[in-house]
């Protein structure tokens, strides 16, 4: 019989920055390792959910401005 269990410890994205510029950095690094590893998912094989991941670049869009407000 096969069983699961939860974590001993919380991934690290779940530690959440006090500093709102320091939670949209977090965000931002996020999207970027996200499309670092569909780049590497796409060079062995094309899957249509890879797409879906793609168009996360709106959302980085959405983190750069955000970044660019928080500086003013």
């Amino acid at each position: 019989m096969l069983v699961a269990a939860p974590p001993f410890e919380l991934p690290y994205s779940l530690a959440v920055p006090s500093q709102e510029r320091d939670r949209w950095r977090l965000h931002q690094s996020l999207l970027e390792s996200s499309a670092e590893l569909v780049a590497r998912i796409r060079a062995v094989a094309d899957d249509p959910i890879l797409q879906e991941l793609d168009d996360d670049a709106r959302m980085r869009e959405l983190v750069t401005a955000q970044l660019g407000a928080a500086v003013q």
